[in-house]
């Protein structure tokens, strides 16, 4: 992912055909690489952010009318041109469509500083019909709390199976750890990208598992409470590389305040 900032620059202008940004090879966010397919209602506030009709992104809901997810999965396109899918882990089959009638990006989101801040929240013209059990809304941290250094994690997608694969119809789960951030931090600047506060990292160091493109702003899970939004790696799921996630924990007032969730 992390080419130089001309090269990135020409990624993120061909962002505009609803494809999410190759990674870094800095890659955005994958099939969940080497899990398991989901059953029905283990995420029920999971949604499949589509642009034209076709699978982009991943979401998370807020309540009736919000949805969470990665600024760079829709810095480039028009409300008009995205849809949420809900109520399914299967994107042919089963799930509702929603519009999106209005697109918060975060006021310091800068994609040429390390996506700092790629958070971003979206409205929705017909609400979520939330049932509790197929359509729920996402459980947050509290504001500023940190995980701690190994904990496990669960990140879940319609992404590529495997790096410049297919995405999957069935969505996908694995469990990583959290990765120490100072060990992070020390990878990435090698490549010129420096992982801040506001961003934590999670992998597999012993072996191949994690998301990939097409998971870009879907939810890291521990104990329930979705800390972290997929947002960019080297690569997909290399156990060197630990993908970067958006620090959920650092924006909940700033989510509360924009949707009143």
């Amino acid at each position: 992912m992390m080419r130089s900032l001309i090269l990135l620059a020409i990624l993120v202008a061909a962002g505009t055909q609803g494809k999410t940004i190759p990674r870094i090879p800095v890659n955005r966010g994958s099939r969940i690489i080497n899990g398991d397919n989901a059953v029905r209602s283990q995420f029920p506030g999971q949604l499949s952010l589509q642009i034209s009709s076709s699978h982009s992104c991943g979401a998370s809901i807020l309540n009736e009318n919000w949805a969470l997810t990665a600024a760079h999965c829709v810095q480039w396109n028009n409300a008009s041109s995205m849809t949420l899918y809900a109520g399914s882990i299967n994107l042919s089959s089963g799930g509702t469509i929603h519009n999106v009638s209005e697109i918060v990006i975060h006021e310091s989101y800068d994609a040429f500083d390390s996506y700092i801040n790629d958070i971003a929240v979206l409205k929705v013209s017909n609400p979520f019909q939330i049932d509790g059990v197929d359509v729920k809304p996402i459980s947050l941290p509290a504001q500023g709390q940190t995980p701690a250094d190994n904990t496990v994690a669960t990140v879940v997608g319609w992404g590529e199976l495997g790096e410049h694969g297919p995405f999957s119809d069935t969505l996908q789960r694995v469990n990583i750890l959290i990765v120490n951030h100072d060990q992070c931090n020390s990878i990435y600047e090698f490549y010129s990208y420096h992982v801040y506060d506001s961003q934590i990292c999670a992998g597999v160091p012993q072996g191949i598992g994690g998301s990939c493109r097409g998971d870009d702003g879907g939810p890291l899970f521990i104990d329930g409470n979705v800390v972290g939004l997929v947002s960019w790696s080297r690569y997909c799921a290399r156990p060197e590389y630990p993908t970067v996630y958006t620090k959920v924990s650092d924006y909940v007032d700033w989510i509360k305040q924009k949707t009143g969730t």
